[in-house]
């Protein structure tokens, strides 16, 4: 239930007022190997685990995550594929591949 939670917090809510009605509501962008990143972190993966799949340390993997976190103003690693799911920039496809 607690998923289910930080999934409905996530979802956009007509209740609530937007940051800025004037900011254009373009998802934000990732850098190649961030978006990699963020798919391996939607499947299961470790920072270790992504690392040694793309070649990359695993400290290398957890900057690129942070600052995928923080393009996305979110603070989990769930919180981060949810988004990128709801904005469209990641597909169940790409995931369960």
């Amino acid at each position: 239930m607690k998923v289910a939670a930080e999934i409905a917090d996530l979802a956009p809510s007509s209740s609530q007022p937007e940051e800025s009605d004037s900011a254009p509501a373009c998802p934000p962008s990732l850098t190649p190997r961030q978006r990699d990143c963020v798919v391996l972190v939607a499947r299961g993966k470790s920072d270790r685990q992504i690392g040694e799949i793309l070649g990359i340390s695993n400290q290398t993997v957890h900057k690129h995550v942070e600052s995928a976190k923080q393009r996305y103003a979110v603070a989990t690693r769930v919180e981060l594929v949810v988004r990128a799911l709801f904005m469209s920039q990641l597909s169940l496809t790409e995931i369960v591949s």
